[in-house]
């Protein structure tokens, strides 16, 4: 079968390729349509499985959470603050060692091909510079 797919695992393809304006090759970040399902129905394993165990403190790529709820926290809760900073760490997710985040995983979940899975997307995001 084409776009990636085997019999039993998915392959993630290699987006094209687009000039940048300081005319560095980056990845146009156009997934396939079954790069797209695959990638959905593990964000959805991955979600039901750890958003219960996540903090309530936490907001960021959260259903139904976000800069609003985060917020709203803000105002409820830290009622003696004037002002805060905020951050963003260059590369955070692009820099993760996968390994280790394999290793986390591999301590609660048990599927070898799922992980193989997770994996191969890993490794296909790393190709195109992209977490």
């Amino acid at each position: 079968m084409e776009g990636g797919c085997t019999e039993k695992a998915h392959i993630p393809e290699i987006c094209d390729l687009a000039v940048q304006p300081t005319l560095q090759l980056r990845p146009l970040g156009l997934p396939s349509w079954s790069d797209k399902l695959v990638g959905e129905v593990v964000r959805l394993l991955l979600e039901a499985y750890y958003e219960p165990v996540f903090s309530d403190r936490s907001h960021g790529f959260r259903k139904r959470r976000g800069c609003h709820t985060a917020l709203r926290e803000i105002n409820d809760t830290w009622t003696g603050t004037t002002w805060f900073i905020e951050g963003d760490i260059s590369d955070c997710f692009g820099s993760l060692d996968h390994e280790i985040l394999l290793g986390i995983l591999s301590e609660e979940i048990n599927d070898q091909r799922f992980l193989r899975l997770i994996r191969n997307m890993l490794k296909a995001a790393g190709r195109l510079g992209t977490p």
